[in-house]
């Protein structure tokens, strides 16, 4: 890829963690992200990286290093980063932040690979993966190698889900989080809302029609979330409304899960696209009791 540099290794003299990805990292991210053509538009998403996969679980030490970059990355135009507010705590009184992030599908994962060895020696990788060309981008690398303090030590030991993937397949939903799963496929779906060309747009959400639990759950809390925002509209009856909302499963593999939420204009006649979102789930299903027989007594 052209215009990319690979930052060869940093002898711990000459920077510290923390300077370097104050003055390295950073500025190089900021240049790459809002200025090469490769990733205009697109959208993009930072999280772990180690031995090329995306990781579910985040140390304290790459969440601290990646809320230092986004940060910056947020205030640089030309930057779409995906899926922020997704790691932040929220109460059933937030309302959903704006501008919306789930109108693109993730284009590119920066990861940090971010290791301790035996010698005490930490290193850093920066790689950027293609999700849609399932590659990696040629030429984008940033490298950094020095002594790990007692405290960036302790960080790497101190790991954590990152909730910025909660819905991906690498960490669906589970069991017990119909809220939580609401509350996405609720932001999701309003942003995808927002594109079309309607004001105030009155929905219709028929029932779940399933006796899946969570799935049913997450259904009756979408009305609620969705009317949170306040210029969409909910209708009980259809013949009311502008959009027909219908909410459908599939199984992909063991107990995960695909929900779908599928919206389509309430008229045939409309002009109205259909439109969709989803999210993943993990549902386990409880096994049956297993019956122990008593044994014989021998004669």
């Amino acid at each position: 890829m052209s215009g990319c540099v690979t930052q060869q290794t940093r002898p711990t003299s000459q920077s510290t963690l923390d300077q370097w990805v104050e003055q390295d990292l950073i500025p190089y991210l900021k240049t790459q992200l809002s200025q090469h053509p490769r990733f205009q538009g697109e959208s993009i998403l930072l999280g772990r990286l180690n031995d090329g996969a995306i990781q579910p679980k985040l140390d304290q030490l790459t969440r601290d290093i990646r809320d230092k970059i986004n940060a910056e990355l947020l205030a640089t135009p030309g930057i779409h980063l995906a899926r922020q507010q997704r790691d932040k705590h929220w109460s059933h009184r937030d309302r959903p932040t704006k501008p919306c992030d789930g109108e693109h599908p993730i284009h590119y994962f920066i990861g940090l690979d971010l290791r301790l060895d035996s010698s005490r020696q930490l290193n850093l990788t920066l790689r950027a993966l293609d999700l849609q060309q399932n590659s990696w981008v040629s030429g984008f690398s940033r490298q950094w190698q020095g002594e790990a303090s007692r405290q960036q030590a302790e960080l790497l030991r101190t790991v954590h889900l990152d909730e910025s993937l909660r819905g991906l397949r690498m960490l669906p939903f589970v069991q017990g989080q119909p809220d939580l799963m609401a509350r996405q496929l609720a932001d999701d779906l309003y942003c995808r809302l927002k594109q079309l060309p309607v004001q105030n747009p009155k929905l219709h959400i028929q029932p779940y029609e399933s006796d899946e639990a969570q799935a049913r759950t997450t259904m009756e809390l979408l009305t609620h979330y969705l009317a949170r925002f306040g210029d969409v509209l909910i209708e009980k009856n259809q013949a009311d409304a502008d959009l027909t909302i219908k909410g459908k499963t599939h199984r992909i593999s063991g107990n995960l899960q695909q929900f779908w939420i599928l919206v389509q204009p309430a008229e045939a006649a409309s002009a109205l696209p259909d439109i969709s979102v989803s999210t993943y789930l993990l549902l386990y299903r409880p096994q049956p009791p297993s019956l122990s027989l008593p044994k014989k007594r021998g004669r």
